[in-house]
């Protein structure tokens, strides 16, 4: 009869080298099957052995799928920040990420409960009992039986920012989503959506503790990811042609870091009873406050602001502008053509 140490060191040598062997998540629980099948004769009959191979084997499928997730805003330059920086530093190139060390000033504390920090950042984990292993795309690789050790990993995050209006359009406000990002893995669940929601919620909870009125939420599409986008509710402004510029500028000269990249502008009309379009200048107001808040440095020497200034407003607003004048006043909302 196997003993229970045994038992635990059996199974977990079987479903490592299956994990190792094996890429397919239904063929690696096939595969489990077959191992807790190959070791329940080694039990004979023992009520407390059955039991554990019946626990290794729960365990281990969780850990395969997980099903305990749980949500937070990340408040801090903490653990919880970098744990969900390493998610966008997998998923985004350094040409449109700012280094972890830009965001130590982007949680204020104390925090004043009437002016809210204006940039957020929700996080999705998952949890699952023992010391488990996995790889960057959150499939396991290493399977761990300790009832006392939890293992908890980034599932998806979003980051933005609260932007108000003022003094173009006084009292209303928007919300842009920077980044959004699901381990490939874990994609197809859910994930993303939850976490965008949360996301829009935080938006929400900031304009109303300003006293102010969140009109829409902005986002910048990489091509591939309208059909995500438009799941959401997102929506392309019809014909609008953007081009998201360098996400830094050499602060002496205004020379760009990095190369524009051409994105697909989408956006959420939020309470609105005519979802279907957007006022033409309510669109080009909020392109101008994301432009500026965003990508216009507040630490640019003079002749390097002018230069970037004009980048900014003198081509990509512009070039945008343009491209939504046949529209007239009421600019189309669509869902885009895919490139998935």
């Amino acid at each position: 009869m196997t003993n229970i140490p045994s038992l635990i060191d059996a199974y977990t040598d079987h479903v490592n080298r299956l994990l190792a062997e094996t890429p397919r998540t239904d063929e690696r629980e096939a595969g489990e099957r077959s191992v807790v099948e190959r070791l329940l004769p080694t039990c004979a009959g023992d009520a407390e052995q059955i039991a554990l191979l019946d626990q290794l084997h729960n365990t281990f499928l969780a850990a395969l799928t997980p099903r305990e997730f749980f949500n937070l805003r990340v408040r801090a330059y903490d653990t919880w920040f970098h744990r969900t920086y390493a998610l966008m530093a997998r998923t985004f190139g350094p040409d449109v990420l700012d280094e972890a060390d830009a965001y130590s000033t982007a949680f204020p504390e104390p925090v004043d409960p009437h002016k809210p920090p204006n940039f957020a950042m929700v996080s999705r984990f998952f949890r699952v009992s023992g010391s488990q292993q996995y790889d960057d795309d959150g499939r396991l690789t290493r399977f761990s039986f300790d009832p006392q050790a939890t293992t908890e990993e980034i599932t998806a995050m979003a980051s933005g920012t609260y932007m108000t209006l003022d003094p173009l359009r006084p009292g209303l406000s928007l919300g842009a989503i920077g980044y959004a990002a699901t381990r490939p893995g874990l994609r197809g669940q859910g994930h993303g959506n939850i976490i965008v929601e949360m996301f829009e919620q935080e938006m929400r909870a900031v304009a109303r503790a300003r006293g102010e009125t969140l009109t829409l939420i902005l986002l910048e599409s990489e091509p591939t990811s309208t059909a995500f986008w438009s799941r959401c509710g997102y929506r392309w402004p019809l014909g609008g042609s953007y081009v998201q510029p360098p996400i830094s500028f050499d602060l002496q000269t205004g020379e760009p870091n990095f190369p524009p990249r051409l994105e697909i502008l989408m956006l959420k009309l939020l309470d609105s009873p005519h979802p279907e379009y957007i006022e033409r200048n309510v669109l080009l107001d909020a392109m101008k406050t994301m432009l500026r808040r965003w990508f216009l440095p507040t630490d640019a020497a003079p002749v390097a602001r002018a230069r970037i200034e004009g980048l900014l407003f003198g081509t990509y607003y512009r070039e945008f502008e343009e491209s939504i004048a046949p529209q007239g006043e009421r600019v189309p909302l669509v869902i885009p053509p895919s490139f998935e």
